[in-house]
């Protein structure tokens, strides 16, 4: 799937960005998915191999949100950080994983650290 970078807001955290994209096929509807799945971005300029991010913003949305570190030698990171700019294109793969809330999950413990929670805030 096509999307197109919407928005970036940085400095989320130390060295983080949250990036925003929309659909690129004029669909206006909302994006399916569970809490805790994870989008594959695809750089079409990069050689890099694509890189896995959850999904932080909630289902149903009309635009799907990720939060990523800037790494210091990451070929994507470095790449999203300074080159990606608000209307280039990118390829989205289907949400998946399988980090999910289970049906009946009343209260959970969730413990985390940096950019680790992600999953969390989805």
């Amino acid at each position: 799937h096509g999307g197109v970078l919407a928005g970036v807001e940085l400095e989320a955290a130390d060295d983080t960005v949250l990036f925003t994209f929309k659909p690129t096929d004029g669909y206006t509807g909302g994006f399916e998915f569970t809490p805790g799945q994870y989008t594959t971005v695809r750089c079409c300029d990069l050689t890099a191999a694509p890189r896995h991010y959850t999904i932080i913003s909630s289902p149903g949305e009309a635009e799907i949100k990720i939060a990523q570190r800037k790494v210091d030698g990451g070929e994507m990171s470095n790449f999203m950080h300074s080159k990606l700019n608000v209307s280039d294109k990118v390829l989205l793969g289907a949400p998946c994983g399988v980090f999910v809330p289970e049906a009946g999950d009343e209260s959970v413990a969730l413990i985390s650290a940096g950019i680790g929670i992600t999953p969390m805030v989805s």
